[in-house]
């Protein structure tokens, strides 16, 4: 992730409405991509939800905070950049970064100096198997 990011510490979340689009969520559906969760903020805050991804744990910061990201490709796997969530933990996570990791819990956003920050304040997590190759992706289209 550290390689690929400019910063991983917060991510900006910016709501653009496409009236056109429809919900890509049921009300009764809890599992999201971390594509989903940011690209549909409004519609996931203060909800229980699932997702997938890596870890990435910055050895500066405590081990009750990490990220989770996954790749997001744009056009093809050369132009692939981060997308990530900060998880909050009320145990400590000793947990390898790039470790596949599923996290259930509460899904917000804060203002922080002006930008929402997306954050899951995590009551399960769960190391899960790495998925094939053609399954790591999140696609932005």
């Amino acid at each position: 992730l550290k390689n690929r990011a400019f910063d991983v510490d917060e991510i900006i979340l910016t709501s653009q409405p496409q009236p056109e689009q429809k919900s890509v969520r049921d009300s009764s559906v809890k599992s999201a991509s971390l594509l989903d969760l940011l690209k549909n903020s409004d519609e996931f805050e203060g909800t229980q939800v699932i997702t997938e991804g890596m870890v990435f744990q910055n050895k500066k910061r405590s081990k009750k905070n990490f990220k989770i990201f996954r790749f997001v490709i744009f056009c093809c796997a050369a132009d692939a950049l981060p997308l990530w969530i900060s998880v909050n933990s009320e145990e400590v996570q000793n947990l390898e970064n790039e470790t596949w990791i599923r996290v259930e819990g509460k899904f917000k956003t804060n203002k922080i100096s002006g930008r929402q920050i997306a954050s899951i304040d995590a009551h399960k997590i769960e190391i899960i198997s790495t998925p094939p190759p053609e399954k790591q992706y999140l696609f932005f289209y």
